[in-house]
């Protein structure tokens, strides 16, 4: 449902080439190229992906499925989790029901991971608040990143240099209210 509306369109088809790509296949025609270059990549727990959300139901034991508004773990133990599924059941030992600001901060990951950029007004509008506001928690850990020449600031929002692609990840951990807050800096 975002399409290009929610990121603003980021050079990241050949980062996916050169990390997708086998050998024999030309960058340019990986699907995870394609998507990146049409602005439509997207990331789910799992990884990168070309296709849109879509739940994605985990079957066995230590499963994750991450379905619109939770993430549900089954039984790691095996043993109980074949007893479950000989008894038709399905054991949960772990779940997690979305709140809104979860969603909003698991799409600014997306934009972040998916699209090296992000835009304040384009998350506000998709969820109907001042998405800038509510993340505001992230600013000072982007403000460091910015002085570290991994993300450039500007009036409503930033971009991820494409040198520093690969780093894309650290700067999504800005908008993870659960980050250690000590410890040694990635560069």
């Amino acid at each position: 449902p975002y399409g290009r509306s929610l990121f603003a369109a980021r050079p990241v088809a050949r980062l996916l080439a050169k990390i997708d790509a086998p050998a024999l296949m030309l960058p340019s025609s990986t699907p995870l190229a394609v998507a990146a270059q049409a602005g439509t990549l997207h990331r789910d727990f799992m990884g990168f992906t070309d296709r849109d959300r879509m739940p994605m139901i985990g079957l066995g034991p230590s499963a994750i499925s991450e379905l619109p508004d939770r993430y549900v773990q089954q039984e790691a133990a095996l043993g109980a989790w074949l007893r479950a599924a000989r008894a038709g059941t399905v054991r949960v030992s772990r779940a997690h029901l979305m709140r809104e600001e979860d969603h909003l901060r698991r799409d600014a990951i997306w934009a972040v991971t998916c699209q090296h950029a992000l835009s304040w007004t384009a998350l506000s509008r998709i969820h109907g608040v001042d998405a800038h506001r509510v993340l505001a928690d992230a600013d000072a850990g982007l403000a460091a990143l910015a002085d570290d020449g991994l993300v450039t600031l500007g009036p409503d929002g930033f971009t991820i240099p494409e040198e520093a692609a690969l780093l894309s990840r650290r700067v999504a951990m800005c908008f993870d209210p659960d980050r250690p807050t000590t410890g040694s800096r990635v560069v």
